[in-house]
């Protein structure tokens, strides 16, 4: 019996400290701070097709995506302003790359073959 009136008190004691611990709040927060590649990454918009046979560069840009042009005429062809509503920011451009290269054409001039990866990258003017 007087076992058991140990472990009564021992009980009534510790009572009221689970009572108090079960009514704190606690909460854990962890921050992560994005890195510098994390916001390049999240940044950088790229835009990619495979090229098909007779067909421009331009063509299968506008099949596949929402494009905005501006057409400068005979000679100079057309301009990207924006692909899927990204505009580029005033030192930025929509760089025409094929196969890994920047194009040495335009994309209404450059006719793809089979096999062609077409790229369009966001990316910043170079002063």
């Amino acid at each position: 019996m007087r076992n058991s009136g140990s472990k009564l008190k021992i009980f009534l004691m510790l009572l009221p400290l689970v009572f108090l611990a079960g009514s704190c709040n606690v909460t854990s927060t962890t921050t992560v701070a994005p890195t510098a590649v994390d916001e390049e990454a999240a940044q950088k918009q790229v835009f990619s097709y495979e090229g098909r046979e007779g067909v421009d560069a331009m063509t299968l840009l506008k099949e596949k995506f929402e494009v905005r042009t501006k057409d400068f005429g005979p000679g100079l062809g057309e301009f990207v302003e924006a692909i899927e509503g990204i505009t580029p920011d005033s030192d930025e451009f929509w760089a025409f790359i094929v196969n890994g290269e920047a194009a040495t054409v335009g994309a209404s001039q450059y006719v793809t073959k089979n096999g062609d990866l077409i790229e369009w990258r966001l990316e910043k003017i170079s002063k």
